[in-house]
């Protein structure tokens, strides 16, 4: 009897937790703010979201992910950090999951601007829970309208998912020094181990968790330590077995790099305040050259060619105001950290006492038994102290580096605007009025003035209207890529072609690989700065993509094949790419002197090539391949081509015909640039090498382990007819 009375109240007890659980979710549907911060934070990260950058990294990151789905190459590595250490894979499995779901990296955007998007509204709960609801709205709108934040809130980049982890860490430490509950240590220290593998800036939040132990160290039970050694464990250990693999050769990399001459400079107040600005230069951030706080110049943006131009003042003023707005919210947490108004009997004993030593126990027994000035501590660590340590520094800073420290200074200049009504209120409640319509008006002002910048930003993004090829590497988007092949592929189905050959260089070859993968025609992807790939003339009419920015492939063409330019699709922030139907130029036969593998000489001498529209030429060698290749993932088939002048024992570096597949006859020509001033020899000699470039593996059971480094084969010295290694040709 005594069983089942408890068994019923148990009932009733998880009945009311459950009824004041919907209450409280159903509560949430009447929280108005609510409404116009999902609309607009939503909309500024997932509009035309197919336009942000997808170049280099972001290519390298999702094709990993894929790799991993589809054809079981588990990554234990990430992409390579500007250090030149590879990263943890931590981020490529966070990936795997929209991989799972498609092929299309577009999904993976998404996911992106929609963890961006959360993180938005975790800043809004997290201000609300500590610090008020009008706190909370005003950092939720802040958050969701600065423009650096929506600058990184797209990209598949690792940096771009912080966000939403460092607002988790932070409920995760508040729940323990402000709230003092239990289970906080363990989720913290996985979050900020998560963090550390999706970005080494991350270690700096470090700091925190070590004074949020300091304060809530009763609330730490001894187990959580163990386990969350074992669990950080097991989450590095993919990493940890390609280090022991690579005899730990990044952490060689990072003590040579701790090694270097340190510098103190204002980069860190430059970047930490260019994420107050309601504007950027130009929605591409990757560069450190790249201005963040200046208004856009762009002749088309709608910064400077709309009638929006009349608020360039404005806008100016606010990015002005920002800055000692933040001052005020730091002063105003300093003050509550040391005279707390919630504690007035404590604070007049503490004032009155006429003992120093004992006036400075007092205010620390005080501060020891006040946890909400303790968080209020944290923020300042976070803010204040964390963003000075970077002041002087032996690496160079990015602007991506302070992802972490978002939305802190919104909370704290959501914490002053709240206080001074608040203070107003309990001082001089005739001015009350006064006090909340004047902060309201500013909120108000700074709320539309970074709109304003943060939807002309995203204007200007989706009509490139910014120079892309400012910073390096240039800009090119997942939209504008995915068009030019996919009109290639349909130009080729419509025309009955069989091939298409893409010229690319460092700014589209990894997105280009990777998306040929999604085209039905067969493709040829090649890097063209030193090596241009051309059909045979037998294999009649081609498709042939490239760019108008590489002079060296229109001065090939000009030479060696007939085009017809069917179309130039558009490319934002550039000039856009050429579509052409290609016929190659008949070639000479391949002369006696040649090499008996692989590829053979067809041009009996060196040859000079001369762009006709830029002050340009080359040294330019004609071979062609005497078999095919088939594509295979992050698999490229090279010629190693040495050159150099006749009598010399050393030419340039190596010159590399790299392309994800071939057909037996295509053509290789070899590019070695000449200064205006450089003279021709009368001979050239040339060795080669082939070899194949795919990802270093390592089979453990049933798994294959697969990195970001391209293991290339060794080198096969190619050798003609009757031994020899090298070639003797003749110069132009």
């Amino acid at each position: 009897m005594k069983i089942t009375v408890i068994s019923e109240r148990n009932d009733q007890i998880d009945q009311k937790t459950v009824i004041k659980q919907y209450n409280n979710a159903f509560a949430l549907l009447h929280v108005w703010e609510l409404y116009p911060i999902i609309f607009i934070t939503a909309f500024l990260r997932l509009y035309h979201i197919d336009t942000v950058v997808f170049v280099d990294d972001n290519a390298v990151v999702f094709g990993m992910a894929h790799d991993a789905i589809v054809h079981s190459l588990w990554p234990i590595t990430s992409n390579r950090a500007s250090l030149g250490i590879l990263n943890f894979p931590l981020i490529v499995y966070l990936f795997m999951l929209p991989a799972a779901i498609s092929s299309n990296p577009l999904w993976a955007e998404v996911m992106v601007g929609l963890l961006n998007t959360i993180a938005v509204l975790l800043a809004y709960f997290f201000t609300r829970r500590y610090y008020g609801r009008l706190a909370g709205t005003i950092v939720a709108f802040f958050y969701a309208t600065c423009a650096m934040a929506l600058a990184y809130s797209g990209e598949i980049w690792p940096q771009c998912v912080l966000p939403l982890f460092v607002m988790l860490f932070l409920f995760c430490l508040f729940k323990g020094v402000v709230e003092r509950r239990r289970g906080w240590f363990l989720p913290a220290i996985l979050l900020l181990g998560i963090l550390y593998q999706v970005h080494g800036s991350s270690l700096l939040l470090a700091g925190l968790l070590l004074v949020s132990c300091i304060f809530a160290f009763k609330t730490i039970r001894w187990y959580e330590i163990l386990l969350a050694t074992v669990l950080l464990g097991a989450m590095c250990s993919p990493y940890l077995f390609w280090e022991w693999k690579s005899h730990f050769s990044d952490v060689a990399i990072l003590f040579n790099a701790s090694k270097a001459p340190a510098h103190i400079n204002l980069d860190t107040w430059r970047f930490y305040k260019s994420f107050l600005s309601p504007y950027i230069f130009s929605p591409y951030m990757q560069s450190v050259a790249s201005p963040t706080d200046l208004l856009p110049t762009d002749s088309h943006s709608v910064l400077v060619d709309s009638p929006l131009h009349f608020l360039r003042i404005p806008l100016r003023l606010e990015h002005a105001s920002m800055p000692w707005l933040l001052l005020c919210g730091v002063v105003t947490a300093v003050l509550l950290v040391l005279w707390p108004q919630s504690h007035q009997q404590s604070a007049r004993r503490i004032a009155g006492t006429t003992n120093r030593s004992s006036a400075i126990r007092g205010w620390l027994r005080d501060f020891w038994v006040t946890p909400y000035r303790q968080g209020l501590l944290l923020l300042l660590i976070w803010q204040v102290l964390l963003p000075m340590t970077l002041i002087r520094h032996s690496i160079p800073l990015y602007p991506h580096y302070f992802i972490i420290f978002l939305p802190g200074q919104f909370i704290l200049i959501g914490l002053f605007i709240s206080k001074v009504i608040d203070f107003v209120q309990s001082h001089r409640p005739e001015w009350h009025k006064l006090a909340r319509y004047s902060m309201g008006t500013l909120t108000v002002c700074i709320i539309g003035a970074q709109l304003i910048g943060s939807t002309s930003q995203l204007i200007d993004r989706i009509n490139g209207n910014f120079d892309g090829q400012a910073a390096f590497p240039a800009y090119n988007d997942l939209s504008s890529l995915q068009h030019v092949l996919q009109e290639a592929d349909q130009l080729a189905q419509e025309r009955h072609i069989h091939r298409i050959y893409v010229a690319v260089n460092y700014s589209t070859g990894s997105a280009i690989r990777y998306l040929m993968e999604q085209v039905k025609t067969p493709i040829a992807a090649f890097d063209n700065w030193h090596c241009i790939v051309l059909p045979s003339a037998g294999a009649g009419p081609v498709i042939f993509v490239s760019q108008p920015s590489d002079p060296q492939v229109g001065a090939i063409l000009d030479h060696y094949a007939t085009t017809t330019l069917v179309d130039q699709p558009r490319r934002l922030g550039g000039t856009p790419f050429n579509l052409f139907i290609l016929t190659a130029k008949p070639e000479v036969a391949p002369t006696i002197q040649t090499f008996t593998h692989d590829i053979h000489l067809l041009d009996q001498q060196a040859l000079q090539v001369q762009d006709k529209n830029a002050n340009a030429r080359w040294l330019v060698t004609h071979w062609s391949v005497t078999h095919s290749e088939m594509p295979a993932t992050r698999t490229s088939y090279i010629a190693h081509f040495d050159i150099r002048p006749d009598g010399k024992q050393q030419g340039g570096d190596p010159i590399e015909c790299s392309t994800t597949s071939l057909w037996a006859g295509d053509q290789y020509f070899t590019l070695q640039s000449l200064g205006p001033h450089d003279t021709m020899s009368t001979f050239v000699t040339v060795q080669a090498y082939s070899s194949t470039s795919s990802p270093l593996t390592f089979p453990l059971g049933q798994l294959t382990l697969s990195t970001f480094i391209q293991h290339d084969s060794p080198w096969i010295p190619l050798q003609t007819a009757d031994g020899k290694t090298n070639i003797r040709l003749p110069g132009p």
